[in-house]
C-alpha cells in the first residue's frame, strides 16, 4: 500500500520546506493558507530573512534540504508560527514578491471567481441552453500563434451526431433513421 504524505513532500531527495501552512485566520470557517515551496537553499535564506529569522539559514538543522527535510517538523512549528502572525495575501507579498520565495496563497473558490487577473486571463462568460449565462475557467495556456479560447458551452451530448453520421461515417439519412428505431444510436 501507498503510504499517505499530505501536503508534504515525503523523500530527502526532493525539496523542503514544501509545504502547505496556515495563515492568520479570517472569516473562511475552513481556515486560511498559504503554500511555501522552498527549491534551493538561496530560497530558504530568503524564507528565513522574510521571517525575520536570517539565522535559521546558518542553523546546521536546516543547512541542505537532506537536513530541513531531517528537521521538518521543528522547521515547520518556527514556519507555522510566522504564517500564522500574517494573512494568506500579506504572507504570500512578503515572500513572492518581496523575497522571491516560492509561495502562493491557497485561495477558495469564491476567491478565485473574485480574482481580478484571472478574470481578465482565465474566465470566460458563457451562455448555456440549460444552465443559462455562467462564468467558466478556460484553457490557462495562451500560445501566440495558436489561440484558444472557449467561448460556447459544452452543448448537449446529442449536439453534432447528425454531422458525425453523415459526414465522418457517410450514413444517409434512411440508415440513421433505422439505426435510431434500434436504438442502436
Amino acid at each position: 500500500a501507498v503510504k499517505r504524505h499530505g501536503n508534504t513532500c515525503h523523500s530527502a531527495d526532493t525539496v523542503y520546506p514544501y509545504n502547505i501552512y496556515p495563515s492568520k485566520p479570517s472569516e473562511d470557517p475552513r481556515g486560511d493558507y498559504i503554500q511555501i515551496a522552498c527549491r534551493t537553499d538561496e530560497d530558504f535564506a530568503n524564507l528565513a530573512k522574510a521571517m525575520g529569522k536570517p539565522e535559521l539559514a546558518e542553523d546546521p538543522r536546516f543547512a541542505s534540504n537532506e537536513l530541513r527535510f531531517e528537521n521538518r517538523d521543528a522547521l515547520d512549528e518556527i514556519i507555522k508560527e510566522w504564517t500564522l502572525a500574517h494573512d494568506k495575501t500579506e504572507a504570500n507579498t512578503i515572500l513572492l514578491k518581496d523575497c522571491k520565495v516560492p509561495a502562493g496563497a491557497v485561495m477558495s473558490i469564491a476567491e478565485l471567481l473574485k480574482d481580478p487577473y484571472l478574470n481578465r486571463t482565465i474566465y470566460r462568460n458563457v451562455s448555456d441552453r440549460v444552465c443559462g449565462d455562467m462564468v467558466i475557467p478556460t484553457i490557462p495556456v495562451r500560445l501566440s500563434d495558436s489561440p484558444m479560447d472557449v467561448v460556447v458551452s459544452a452543448g448537449e451530448p446529442e449536439d453534432g451526431n447528425d454531422e458525425v453520421y453523415k459526414e465522418l461515417l457517410g450514413l444517409s439519412d434512411e440508415r440513421i433513421a433505422e439505426l435510431k428505431a434500434k436504438g442502436a444510436i
